[in-house]
């Protein structure tokens, strides 16, 4: 079932990046807290997957969240990054991201 992010559905959210394309697209890594996502990482790429099967990544989001983070993500095949940038922008600023280091 997709969830609604600002005005966009995102696919998943998935355990892994397994089920992951590799397309161009904006990723949220989000905890599940009882009857809600939690937002801890936003960021996009032009290969999610393979952005996403970064050795480190995985671990640096562990450490923001009690339980297993989830994928949920956006695909942006005929989208410019700059436009993947503005999305992300507004998802940071409802979320309140403090910083870069909270955008993964």
């Amino acid at each position: 079932m997709p969830i609604k992010i600002g005005e966009h559905f995102f696919h998943g959210p998935f355990p892994t990046a397994e089920p992951v394309q590799h397309a161009p697209g904006i990723y949220l890594v989000i905890e599940e807290a009882k009857t809600r996502y939690i937002p801890i990482a936003c960021g996009h790429s032009d290969d999610l997957r393979k952005t996403l099967n970064e050795p480190d990544l995985e671990d640096r989001w562990q450490k923001k969240t009690a339980g297993k983070p989830l994928i949920a993500i956006l695909y942006t095949v005929y989208m410019e990054p700059e436009d993947r940038e503005k999305i992300l922008e507004k998802i940071r600023t409802k979320y309140h991201f403090r910083n870069r280091e909270e955008v993964i």
